[in-house]
């Protein structure tokens, strides 16, 4: 069975379609042609017809790629909605690489993360999440490419922002509760543990129960970041936030919890400060 503290990687929105097949949650046997939501190096999020139960096991297989994969997964539970259709989350059993056709590297100890691209290599076509730096995000976010190095061209390439093919998006779920304790009290300027470069970049917050959030960002650093919103947010809640933004990109959207929030006098507006889980928490 998959572990669930092993679960958390970076999350792209992208559709893809997928055939799944098991026992639906009356215990009938079903197959049916669904679409992915979202996937991770971990699994997906899938729209489906068929109602499922946490717990069950199911069977996914892209049989529309170049070499078909199959693979066992475990149902996680239903994380959304969209018209006629229920979402549900649903992770690997074994290790998948690959899968998805998309890259997904660890987060490198060395490098000050300050947001992350799904990038394709104008050469080959290859396709992966790219962690940009506070430097490498400012020049990404002005123009939208990257020459990076292609291991499968052996050589510097041009790596282009990716496209998504749909604009549907789902629901979310209610927040994981292990990750909805009391948030730490604020970190003063010099009891950051990292560096926070000043940065207006577009980034996206998603919360269960309201619609997406396009708000600028002040600051970013690897740990987090501080942005300008008229909606405001509570300390201790959980949130998913893209860093950069586009409408039309394969955003990739990470898990954070909200540090701390207040209204800018004589403004609608909130500063609101916020820490990447994956950077600072088991």
């Amino acid at each position: 069975m998959a572990d669930i503290s092993q679960r958390r990687s970076d999350r792209v929105l992208i559709t893809l379609p997928v055939s799944v097949s098991g026992t639906d949650a009356a215990g009938k046997p079903f197959s049916e042609d669904a679409t992915t939501v979202t996937v991770s190096q971990n699994g997906a999020g899938i729209a489906l017809k068929t109602a499922l139960v946490s717990g069950q096991d199911i069977v996914i297989s892209r049989q529309r790629t170049r070499v078909p994969r199959v693979a066992d997964c475990l149902v996680l539970g239903k994380v959304g909605e969209q018209p006629g259709l229920q979402v549900f989350s649903v992770a690997f059993q074994k290790p998948a690489v690959g899968f998805w056709d998309i890259y997904f590297p660890p987060l490198p100890a060395d490098k000050d993360t300050a947001g992350r691209a799904l990038l394709g290599c104008k050469v080959c076509g290859t396709r992966r999440v790219v962690h940009l730096d506070s430097v490498e995000l400012a020049a990404y976010n002005a123009h939208r490419k990257l020459s990076l190095n292609c291991t499968t061209c052996g050589k510097s390439t041009i790596w282009l922002e990716l496209q998504q093919e749909t604009t549907q998006r789902p629901e979310l779920g209610p927040a994981n509760a292990a990750r909805l304790a009391p948030a730490p009290p604020p970190l003063v300027k010099d009891q950051r543990k990292h560096r926070r470069v000043a940065a207006e970049i577009h980034v996206c917050i998603r919360q269960a129960g309201s619609e997406d959030d396009v708000a600028t960002t002040v600051d970013i650093s690897r740990g987090g970041l501080l942005f300008i919103s008229r909606r405001p947010y509570r300390p201790g809640s959980y949130i998913q936030i893209a860093v950069p933004y586009a409408p039309q990109a394969l955003n990739v959207f990470v898990d954070a919890r909200v540090v701390h929030s207040s209204k800018v006098p004589s403004q609608e507006l909130h500063r609101v400060g916020i820490m990447y889980l994956a950077e600072n928490e088991p």
